[in-house]
């Protein structure tokens, strides 16, 4: 392999990660947006949703998850087990 095929393969694999990335963002947008409207819904015509503290959870988990995505300090890294703080939940 010369260099700039090492350089094409290293910029391929950038893109691919770039993308992968992207998408894990917008699935966690989108469940923390599904989880909120869940749990709304359910307040606003008082049904009672089984293992809501396990829906709170997960919603700040995602909240955790979407702030790791920041495009001014991009942290592929970051270990996802506990979110230290979170946004305001329902």
């Amino acid at each position: 392999m010369n260099e700039i095929e090492i350089f094409e393969e290293a910029l391929s694999e950038y893109k691919n990660a770039h993308r992968l990335k992207q998408l894990n963002e917008q699935l966690s947008i989108q469940l923390h947006g599904s989880i909120y409207y869940l749990l709304k819904y359910s307040e606003k015509y008082n049904l009672p949703l089984p293992n809501k503290s396990d829906l709170l959870r997960m919603i700040e988990n995602a909240d955790f998850i979407i702030d790791q995505f920041s495009y001014e300090s991009p942290n592929l890294n970051t270990t996802f087990d506990k979110p230290s703080q979170s946004r305001t939940v329902p």
